[in-house]
């Protein structure tokens, strides 16, 4: 089969797939697509590698410092429509602050720090669009049926990213496939930058789909339904089998506890006991280091997938990056640290490029100093009392999704960082993060509301 043919055939096959999600109703407008549109963009390579016909020829630290223009045009356009969106909608502004105040105090202060940066109007255009990030999961939160526009989000990113991802590893192996230098290992990339990159989409949709796949087979079925369950079963296979190739530790790891959580949730003695669920995170950390240091089970995982104790050098990174003289307290600004002379110094270091930290938690802490990471630690916080608290009044199944969810996130950036960046990590996780009053779940203006509750929302 040729390559062009190949793309036809997959598009098809995904308009089919959109048209079948399509026609189940649901109570969703036509802005659900620019939050999805900004997920896509947040997990994939930017739209400017997509739409460009020539090859950049500026240097890597510029392109970290400048980005491009026109990404910024696509996202400020989002930025711009996002707002004219809540605008139109009947929110209570005062009771989603009170509601979510951590995670406001936690964008105050990434804006706030943009004052100390040693380059401010870098750090003021990534500010704007991580907030542009965060008001495009108020859309999701805001529509008439909030979880299921989370559900519709997450299935159509997936619907959609996946089979172009394959798509593009067997037949444009130039864009989706490449091999390291040093130990001529595959790196599929598909349709992100790295294996890691595309190992977060198909844990995040793996986690999704036996989240939705359950929780569809509990309902009274149509048989638009029964077709709908074959096709995630579908995707969740496709899914899963591109994962297995990815050989990311991370991702794996991240997963797998992942998943033990949603799982042991489902036993109805801890759903019953879930407020004192911290109790049962505490008794699995010290059985945890009980194992550790009796088993080192640390270094049989690390060495089952091909790794060494220095997490592929990461430990190297973490000494390199707490050596540099920075601020303790409030950091170098937010977006700031990855820049100019740090970045050049680190380079010449560690004598690769890296343009991250590998750890969520220590990134913050450069960028945003002991402040900021204690603020982080309070979104965290707060994030896992609302979802113990949803428990009593949502669907216990999305709880268990929400909290599967959570974990990911804080595991996952104990190797990859991603906290407070337009990532796809942290936009799921203000995606079960945000908590919003039922009161602002309402459209101000007529005609949203029709589109609202439209039998054909969503499309």
């Amino acid at each position: 089969m040729t390559p062009n043919i190949a793309f036809i055939l997959t598009l098809v096959f995904i308009i089919l797939v959109f048209k079948i999600d399509f026609n189940r109703k649901s109570n969703v407008s036509y802005a659900l697509w620019i939050p999805l549109i900004w997920m896509m963009n947040s997990a994939t390579r930017p739209m400017s590698f997509w739409f460009s016909t020539a090859p950049s020829t500026t240097s890597k630290e510029r392109i970290y410092m400048e980005g491009n223009p026109f990404d910024r045009t696509i996202l400020s356009i989002l930025i711009i429509f996002s707002i004219y969106i809540l605008l139109k909608r009947n929110i209570e502004w005062r009771s989603i602050f009170k509601k979510n105040v951590m995670i406001f105090l936690w964008f105050l202060f990434c804006g706030i720090s943009i004052l100390w940066s040693d380059f401010a109007m870098v750090s003021f255009r990534r500010w704007v669009k991580i907030t542009g990030l965060l008001l495009s999961v108020l859309i999701v939160h805001t529509e008439t049926e909030p979880i299921e526009a989370v559900k519709i989000i997450m299935k159509r990113f997936a619907y959609f990213l996946i089979p172009i991802s394959i798509l593009i590893i067997i037949y444009f192996p130039k864009i989706g496939i490449e091999y390291y230098t040093d130990t001529e290992a595959v790196n599929y990339k598909g349709v992100t930058y790295d294996k890691n990159q595309l190992a977060q989409i198909c844990a995040i949709s793996i986690i999704f789909f036996i989240y939705n796949i359950i929780t569809m087979r509990r309902i009274k079925k149509t048989p638009n339904d029964k077709k709908e369950i074959l096709i995630q079963v579908l995707f969740l296979i496709l899914t899963i089998y591109l994962f297995s190739i990815l050989d990311s530790a991370t991702s794996l790891g991240a997963l797998f506890i992942s998943i033990i959580i949603f799982i042991a949730l489902g036993f109805k003695v801890l759903k019953k006991y879930i407020k004192h669920f911290e109790i049962f995170i505490f008794a699995a950390l010290i059985i945890g280091f009980i194992l550790q240091d009796s088993f080192n089970i640390i270094g049989m995982f690390a060495a089952s997938q091909g790794r060494n104790l220095t997490f592929t050098d990461r430990t190297f990174i973490w000494k390199s990056l707490l050596s540099f003289n920075i601020n303790p307290m409030i950091g170098v600004g937010y977006g700031s640290f990855w820049l100019g002379n740090r970045l050049l110094t680190l380079w010449g270091m560690l004598g690769y490029e890296p343009s991250q930290s590998h750890n969520g938690y220590l990134n913050v802490y450069l960028e945003l100093g002991v402040v900021g990471l204690c603020l982080l630690i309070g979104v965290i916080y707060f994030t896992f009392l609302n979802i113990k608290k949803s428990s009593l009044f949502d669907d216990f199944d999305y709880v268990r999704f929400r909290m599967a969810i959570f974990v990911f996130a804080l595991i996952h950036n104990i190797m990859e960082s991603s906290f407070g960046m337009n990532t796809l990590i942290w936009f799921v996780f203000l995606l079960i993060a945000v908590d919003i009053p039922h009161k602002s779940q309402l459209y101000n203006n007529r005609k949203f509301t029709t589109l609202a509750s439209s039998s054909h929302g969503g499309r």
